[in-house]
């Protein structure tokens, strides 16, 4: 499993939880929280296979505790964080929120990375028009660019070229 299939996991996990926080009914909630729970295990799975095959051999036991560590202490300090962010703002809101923040950070990891490796993200067809157009109207209002100081001169001709 890749890195965007890692990504992508995590944020249809993201987006489920969201769906959790407006389900209308108990059968609606059960219905969408069985699949966030498959797949935080697959999640999971995946990423202790992905550090195990990764990792240099003469690194990967500690990689692997490091990652235990943190795994322990963020469900040491994550239990009581819900539970308050449960009595401050509801457990409906406290799923809209893990959601709205996973989805987030989602979407932000795949950005990340897309920039880390020389890509675009692909855009929908009516967000790419909808810039492009804002870009032309830009460019249509804008003063050319002045000529730069440093810029260095042409040789005679050079415009009839």
């Amino acid at each position: 499993m890749c890195i965007r299939d890692r990504l992508g996991t995590g944020l249809a996990i993201s987006v489920l939880q969201v769906g959790a926080g407006l389900a209308p009914t108990i059968t609606s909630f059960a219905a969408v929280i069985l699949p966030i729970a498959a797949g935080a295990v697959v999640f999971d799975t995946v990423v202790s296979t992905r550090i195990q095959l990764d990792t240099r051999e003469d690194m990967r036991g500690r990689v692997l505790a490091a990652v235990g560590i943190v795994s322990s202490l963020s469900g040491m300090a994550g239990a009581p964080a819900v539970g308050w962010l449960c009595d401050a703002i509801g457990p409906r809101g406290a799923l809209l929120l893990g959601g709205a923040v996973t989805t987030a950070a989602a979407l932000a990891g795949a950005v990340a990375i897309a920039r880390v490796q020389g890509r675009k993200l692909p855009v929908p067809h009516s967000a790419a028009h909808a810039a492009h157009a804002a870009h032309a109207a830009h460019a249509a209002h804008a003063e050319p660019p002045a000529p730069s100081a440093h810029a260095a001169p042409s040789a005679p001709g050079a415009a009839a070229r």
